[in-house]
């Protein structure tokens, strides 16, 4: 699961850097990214092992980038995979499925992730003195791609399920 969970993580975030690399804030920090939409689905589908994946995912992401380990490496991956595990954990624990998913508590969902997200980020960066220059904007760019990203792939998927899924047998 957790190798699932990385692949994915990896292949969104690369789908994303070339489909839509024309709306990058900064680097890595897009007004539309569609991996935020992975990260959500991970954990909730997978739990814990969901969120290692997705921490090994950004060190991958990293990696090829040309990056070498170091504390901000580190830091970007852990902080990428544990918040959205603690926002389900902690948060938003009152459901199990995608199904179940009413709308409006996805919403709710994918914003508390994305706030969260993009203000542990920014300041993880802001610590380790590797914020970007403007600091507000970097953190509403971040915000709202997390939250239109998220949005498109999770909403996607749903009508997916809804429109695709088998229907349930008649009972007699």
């Amino acid at each position: 699961m957790i190798l699932i969970s990385a692949a994915s993580f990896f292949a969104f975030f690369t789908l994303n850097d070339w489909m839509l690399q024309w709306l990058e804030h900064s680097e890595h920090v897009n007004w539309i990214f569609l991996p935020a939409g992975v990260r959500l689905l991970m954990v909730l589908v997978m739990g814990f092992p969901g969120a290692a994946g997705i921490v090994l995912g950004t060190w991958a992401v990293s990696l090829q980038d040309g990056q070498s380990w170091s504390l901000l490496l580190v830091g970007n991956g852990l902080i990428s995979g544990l918040v959205p595990w603690m926002v389900l954990r902690w948060g938003w624990s009152c459901f199990h499925s995608l199904a179940g998913l009413k709308p409006d508590t996805l919403f709710g969902l994918v914003l508390s992730y994305a706030m969260l997200n993009a203000l542990t980020h920014h300041l993880f960066w802001w610590w380790i003195q590797q914020s970007p220059p403007s600091v507000l904007t970097g953190l509403t760019a971040m915000a709202i791609g997390d939250v239109v990203g998220a949005l498109l792939v999770l909403y996607l998927l749903k009508w997916g399920l809804d429109r695709w899924s088998l229907p349930s047998p008649n009972p007699r």
